[in-house]
């Protein structure tokens, strides 16, 4: 292919990014000043960047937070329209709860609505049996999950949060769920409502659900960015929040663990993190990046594109210490699957590698016929 076709084909539009994230250094910096939480983490969601940390790998009792492992699994794993029956061991589940009656019966919808808004334990039990089939089993399941997802100071216990003393996290990995969580609009849609009607059996009227996150419906709490996620309390945890905010569509993850003034705190990470950080384009969607050579097929070559935008949030004094390396096969086989994961551009800060996205193919080839490959090979016999 001629650099003029290539040329044109230069704003040819995809498709889907895999951001891949390593460790980022950590700004020591210009940090907040008054977090005083017994731990604490602020994440850029799309990257995983950490741009705050206070003991972020500390293991700590984590309270109702507990319940977005518990969403995660419900919406992967779990039918939400599944009508549930409430057992008599999920109806007797303590503490807060949504009132459930043994024998009730309720969608698992409803009853994630009920779990992360109103922080019901019994709901979050009941959620557990309906997907695990019991709540020991989908216990091990939420174990499975975070060892997979990276969460090495994360073990559950129960999918409520209640308290045990192995039953614990970080705020770093609550930040890591947390991220991974979001990229369900099903669960994003319910952490950000306020209030929500449930119907429920027996009832005359639907029971009003109303979300206990303050950042969302408090008077004096109340951050106008905020868009979720879960706050949580038991004694020994004390007062715990993940949230997370969205301004001029970047959404930072604030992790605030143990702290008399969780919901001040979070505001205040969240607003210095918007303010403090520039957030950068490193690498655009859409450039053709290099022509890899693909045998058997139709087409000599295939064109390689970037995936997606990569957004990354820097400060000031940062921005010289980005590198960007690409990574491709000389040579691939037929057929090429249009949007096929090719290779990846790197991304490095001060010699470090902090990401990488998925470089594609632009456009399917095909594989070459038995008689065109035939052909080939006669043509080839007469050139020298």
């Amino acid at each position: 292919m001629n650099s003029t076709v290539l040329a044109r084909r230069l704003c040819t539009g995809f498709l889907v990014i895999l951001v891949t994230v390593t460790a980022w250094p950590v700004p020591v910096f210009g940090t907040p000043s008054l977090v005083n939480a017994k731990a604490a983490v602020l994440m850029d969601a799309q990257t995983g960047r950490v741009l705050y940390a206070r003991n972020m790998h500390r293991r700590l009792p984590q309270a109702s937070t507990t319940k977005i492992t518990t969403a995660i699994l419900a919406i992967e794993k779990g039918d939400l329209d599944k009508k549930v029956r409430i057992s008599r061991h999920a109806a007797s589940t303590g503490e807060a709860t949504m009132g459930l009656r043994s024998g009730e019966v309720l969608s698992v919808r409803d009853l994630l609505y009920g779990m992360l808004l109103q922080s019901a334990n019994d709901a979050a039990v009941a959620i557990a049996e309906a997907v695990g089939g019991s709540e020991k089993r989908f216990v091990r399941l939420m174990n499975q999950f975070v060892a997979k997802v990276g969460a090495r100071n994360t073990h559950y216990v129960n999918p409520h949060g209640l308290h045990d003393p192995e039953h614990y996290s970080s705020a770093y990995d609550l930040a890591l769920i947390t991220r991974y969580a979001l990229q369900f609009p099903e669960f994003r849609k319910i952490v950000s409502t306020r209030m929500q009607p449930v119907v429920r059996q027996g009832w005359s009227r639907p029971q009003l659900i109303k979300n206990k996150n303050r950042l969302l419906t408090g008077d004096d709490e109340y951050y106008p960015y905020a868009d979720g996620v879960k706050p949580g309390y038991t004694s020994p945890a004390g007062n715990c929040l993940v949230s997370s905010a969205t301004r001029d569509g970047w959404t930072l993850i604030a992790v605030v663990l143990n702290s008399w003034d969780v919901y001040g705190e979070s505001k205040k990470l969240l607003e210095w993190g918007f303010s403090s950080f520039k957030r950068k384009v490193l690498v655009e969607k859409n450039i053709v990046v290099d022509l890899v050579k693909v045998e058997k097929g139709r087409e000599d070559t295939v064109i390689v594109v970037t995936a997606e935008d990569l957004f990354v949030p820097l400060l000031g004094r940062e921005k010289g210490k980005i590198e960007k390396r690409v990574v491709l096969p000389d040579k691939v086989t037929a057929p090429v699957r249009k949007g096929e994961r090719l290779g990846e551009m790197q991304v490095f800060y001060d010699g470090k590698k902090i990401a990488a996205v998925d470089l594609v193919a632009a456009e399917a080839v095909k594989e070459r016929s038995y008689l065109a490959a035939i052909w080939q090979a006669l043509i080839s016999l007469f050139v020298f």
